[in-house]
């Protein structure tokens, strides 16, 4: 089915025309850390590379790769073809995969803290409990060495109780002979 009705035109925002502006530019950094990067393309005529934009590229140009002539590309987004568009996408993609990948280990090395801190305290638990099983050990061992001691002791004591009774009543008997 083909539409008869004709398309009513838009054309310039309504913020723009009071504000006499017609040429909308934005910082690259911007477009890398908007929601939608797609809107972002449609409302700008130009992207300015800054200072921060520079820094993080060549920090990260091995992950980012941006292409030779992303600084033509910027220049002038309305004769930018698919091509280019792609690349600024990809671009703004491996910007959010990286500040992702780095969010994700400052939590990962937050989470790894708090575990280390949490074991700290189990060990710190353990090492009392361990550390009461020695003594509790080390007390039995003490009673049943005592106890052993004693047995011996009063066994000793019959041996003898027993020899001087036999001592005596073979010098009673010896005495009768």
């Amino acid at each position: 089915m083909i539409d008869t009705k004709k398309k009513k035109a838009v054309g310039y925002a309504e913020e723009d025309l009071g504000r006499n502006l017609l040429y909308n530019e934005a910082d690259l950094i911007d477009f890398f850390q908007s929601l939608d990067g797609y809107e972002f393309l449609t409302k700008f005529n130009k992207f300015v590379i800054d200072k921060e934009a520079e820094a993080y590229m060549k920090e990260n140009e091995k992950v980012m790769k941006p292409p030779s002539d992303l600084d033509q590309m910027c220049e002038d987004l309305k004769v930018c073809g698919r091509r280019e568009f792609s690349h600024l996408v990809r671009l703004r993609h491996k910007y959010q995969y990286l500040e992702e990948s780095k969010a994700r280990a400052v939590e990962a090395e937050e989470r790894k803290a708090k575990k280390e801190i949490e074991e700290a305290e189990v060990d710190e638990d353990a090492k009392i409990d361990a550390e009461l099983e020695k003594t509790m050990l080390r007390i039995e061992k003490e009673k049943k060495r005592l106890a052993k001691k004693e047995r011996i002791n009063a066994q000793k004591s019959d041996l003898r109780k027993k020899m001087s009774v036999i001592a005596t009543t073979t010098l009673d008997n010896d005495e009768d002979l």
